[in-house]
């Protein structure tokens, strides 16, 4: 997974508005690497599986990253 620690919540979250085309996932994005939830706590409120949220932030947090990486060159 994509190290996102070193950017600060403004650019994660307009990291997450930029790339992020699904609105679900734009949410789970945002419980994760702006509110600091759980994998379970995700897929709890979210009835999905711990898998599939794990899946969401693996793909997203690459989008992210490599989105940030763009923007700081």
């Amino acid at each position: 997974m994509t190290d996102l620690s070193e950017y600060t919540l403004s650019q994660r979250k307009e990291a997450i508005n930029e790339v992020i085309p699904s609105k679900r996932d734009r949410e789970i994005l945002c419980m994760r690497y702006l509110d600091g939830h759980s994998y379970k706590e995700i897929a709890e409120i979210k009835h999905l599986s711990i898998k599939r949220v794990g899946t969401i932030l693996r793909l997203g947090s690459a989008k992210m990253g490599a989105y940030l990486l763009k923007k700081d060159l």
